[in-house]
């Protein structure tokens, strides 16, 4: 709690003690204070990103790398030094989490060009403070969809092919198109099974 807050909050609770006189409220409120800092009780330090004096010289090498390469790929320079203090603030990462937020950064990157005109892109420090990089992860289910789309595309172009190879099969004597169906066919076999 700031000081000014304490002092405030105290005065408010001393005003029934003091008979509702605020100047002797407020004396009593600034005594606690001074007893509360001399026990070490005082203001805490701040710790939020725009507190933090050159963050980026904080860093750790490894950290230092690893931000480098999210900055890159976010590729909105705006706010670096902010940026650093959350990176900083998320303290060292497995080199697969590094990997895993400069991968979604990327994929920012690609989204933020296509915001509608006159839409504000959020800043490197925002998306790093809100996580965003999960924002960008598949679920199991949305993995699982997406391997299955990939399976019926694959489906649907085989068959595509088997029909032209049958159509082909029918109409000409040329002895590749009974191969080519046979093994279309074993092929759609076994991506339906």
């Amino acid at each position: 709690m700031k000081k000014r807050d304490f002092i405030q909050q105290a005065t408010i609770q001393f005003m029934p003690e003091t008979e509702w006189n605020i100047d002797k409220s407020i004396q009593y409120a600034e005594k606690l204070w001074l007893k509360l800092e001399q026990k070490d009780y005082g203001d805490t330090k701040p710790i939020g990103p725009h507190e933090i004096k050159k963050p980026y010289d904080k860093l750790t090498p490894a950290m230092k790398t690893a931000f480098d390469l999210f900055w890159l790929a976010f590729d909105h320079k705006h706010g670096k030094s902010q940026a650093a203090a959350v990176w900083l603030q998320m303290g060292e990462q497995s080199k697969q989490q590094y990997f895993r937020i400069i991968k979604a950064a990327k994929q920012e990157a690609i989204r933020r060009k296509q915001l509608a005109e006159g839409m504000t892109p959020i800043m490197a420090q925002g998306w790093l403070s809100h996580e965003r990089w999960q924002d960008f992860e598949q679920s199991g289910t949305e993995k699982q969809k997406k391997q299955q789309d990939l399976a019926a595309a694959k489906i649907r172009e085989i068959t595509c092919t088997l029909n032209h190879a049958k159509s082909m099969e029918s109409n000409t004597e040329d002895e590749y198109w009974p191969k080519e169906v046979k093994r279309l066919t074993d092929q759609l076999k076994q991506l339906r099974q």
